[in-house]
């Protein structure tokens, strides 16, 4: 009863983005979304999630309760049994992002792998004459792949939100995570390999980066004296865009 009409919003979608003069695949990049999945809207042959009626409606000028109703409304002609009914078609299409919690049985396993490496950088810092060389190149890194670990391990959602398996979304973001990679599309099923990943590139970056720093600085001393921050920056890059993409690609579907 409180059900979307599929043909009805698909045609009031199309209307309002032929009046803002806007092509499918433009809209699609306003809100994230492939060009196909506006053209199946458009045809009625499926609906967006709730999470992008919003920016849907923002990108197309009207209101998210028009988009729900498929018409041009005015909230003051509302009536309450009208407006009842808006709410549970909104429900009816939520899907409610997926719980973010502190994972306690990861907590030990991240403490000791920042102990870890707080000694190694002590280590380091008995043996390297430059300490605020030492401390500019390896610190950084050292504290990126902290907070991000902790973040992988302790907080991330391990399940993403129902939109992103109906449509083919290049993008991600949860909390300080930002992630847009061409060519490929997040989803549930391979989003655990990526997960996987992230968490123990960023351990393993805080475990490994001393040691880098210590052979660059012992076996390349001028070399590594000048370009040092460029080749840790150039290593974490390698070390996550393709493996990220290749997971990504291979376990698509």
């Amino acid at each position: 009863m409180y059900q979307l009409d599929k043909e009805r919003f698909g045609a009031f979608v199309a209307q309002l983005r032929k009046e803002k003069g806007m092509t499918q695949k433009e809209l699609a990049q306003t809100v994230m979304v492939t060009d196909k999945a506006v053209s199946k809207w458009e045809r009625g042959l499926s609906l967006p999630d709730v999470a992008l009626m919003v920016p849907l409606a923002q990108a197309l000028g009207v209101t998210a309760t028009e988009l729900l109703e498929c018409r041009r409304v005015d909230m003051g002609d509302l009536s309450p049994q009208q407006i009842e009914a808006l709410v549970k078609k909104a429900v009816a299409l939520s899907d409610p992002e997926p719980e973010r919690r502190l994972r306690k049985k990861n907590l030990i396993l991240w403490l000791s792998a920042v102990g870890m490496a707080i000694l190694e950088m002590l280590g380091l810092l008995t043996m390297e004459e430059s300490t605020r060389a030492l401390l500019e190149g390896l610190g950084l890194v050292m504290v990126i792949c902290g907070v991000f670990s902790g973040f992988f391990w302790l907080y991330v959602r391990e399940r993403l939100p129902r939109y992103y398996d109906e449509n083919r979304i290049g993008a991600f973001s949860d909390g300080p995570l930002r992630m847009n990679l061409p060519g490929m599309a997040f989803n549930n099923r391979n989003w655990p390999y990526i997960l996987w990943y992230l968490r123990w590139w960023s351990l393993l970056g805080m475990w490994l980066s001393p040691l880098l720093w210590l052979a660059g600085s012992r076996w390349v001393p001028v070399f590594w004296a000048a370009n040092s921050g460029q080749v840790m920056a150039l290593v974490l890059i390698l070390t996550l865009l393709p493996p990220i993409w290749y997971l990504a690609k291979k376990y698509e579907s």
